[in-house]
């Protein structure tokens, strides 16, 4: 959507101010979309995570986040719509989210997370 930003002025060291410059236009567009569907399958010492992916066309890539206590850590990134997560300890739970990032930069919503404990 496009709305009009105020004039700006400059005002220099001697307390000088310019002539107002002229009303800019801008456009603001929505960040992505949460990714949906997470799935966790567990192995001894790793993790697969999987989702669908977004419809947004120009979702660049994906952040992988671990939860826990201390709030969310970034483990990794990747541009499919799957992650393997490795070097885990066996029979410990984990919870991950992920986060799309569009061309812009732009960070989504998280997903909702998924949480599963690696096999023993």
């Amino acid at each position: 959507e496009a709305r009009p930003i105020d004039q700006a002025q400059a005002i220099d060291k001697d307390g000088l101010v310019s002539e107002p410059s002229e009303t800019v236009e801008t456009t603001t567009k929505p960040v992505p979309s949460a990714p949906s569907g997470l799935e966790a399958s567990a192995g001894k010492s790793s993790v697969t995570l999987s989702w669908i992916e977004n419809q947004e066309p120009d979702i660049d890539h994906y952040v992988i986040y671990s939860v826990g206590i201390f709030g969310r850590q970034k483990i990794g990134t990747t541009k499919s719509s799957s992650y393997i997560v490795e070097k885990l300890n066996p029979g410990s739970t984990y919870s991950y989210i992920i986060v799309a990032v569009d061309q812009d930069g732009l960070f989504g919503e998280p997903s909702v997370p998924a949480q599963l404990k690696t096999i023993k």
